[in-house]
């Protein structure tokens, strides 16, 4: 122990932001009570503790999306968190499924993902744990009426390919 007339003052230490455990090393002065550095009477025996930050929870899963069928596949990079939360400014960054082109309904995976603020990649910070989305491709509506057609009978095949598209789109 020491004097009563004497104090212990930290004058530096380490800080730490990312998640992981770091010894917890101080550096410290011993002053008496005029405020003069008496460090040299003293002998530290030091034992370190330990700074542990431990990695935030998040669950995130890719945001729902729909749309007609267009021959195009459909895919979303929007996600959405269904538990835990970012520290704020930070930001998901992600590329889920996309290859399906006809109509359904879809299971949409996180293919990658990482966490982000300005550039920077803080995903090693984070516990993440992935849910399935859902993407869905509906029928394209066509009304199609066939053309009309006639002949005189000759004994051959009458055909007529020809229509009309009365609503929607190919």
């Amino acid at each position: 122990s020491i004097p009563e007339s004497d104090s212990i003052t930290v004058i530096d230490f380490k800080s730490y932001t990312q998640a992981g455990s770091y010894e917890n090393i101080l550096v410290y002065q011993v002053f008496n009570k005029e405020n003069k550095d008496v460090t040299n009477n003293y002998e530290f025996t030091l034992s370190s503790g330990t700074i542990t930050i431990l990695k935030r929870d998040v669950v995130i899963k890719p945001q729902y999306a729909s749309k007609i069928y267009d021959g195009l596949a459909i895919s979303t990079n929007e996600s959405e968190i269904t538990g835990g939360s970012l520290v704020e400014g930070h930001q998901v960054e992600m590329i889920a499924c996309d290859d399906f082109v006809d109509v359904g309904r879809y299971d949409n995976k996180i293919e990658s993902i990482r966490i982000l603020k300005d550039d920077l990649d803080f995903t090693a910070n984070y516990n993440i744990t992935t849910e399935l989305g859902v993407l869905e491709i509906f029928k394209r509506e066509l009304r199609v009426k066939t053309k009309d057609s006639s002949k005189v009978y000759d004994d051959t095949y009458l055909v007529c390919d020809e229509y009309e598209i009365l609503d929607g789109t190919l």
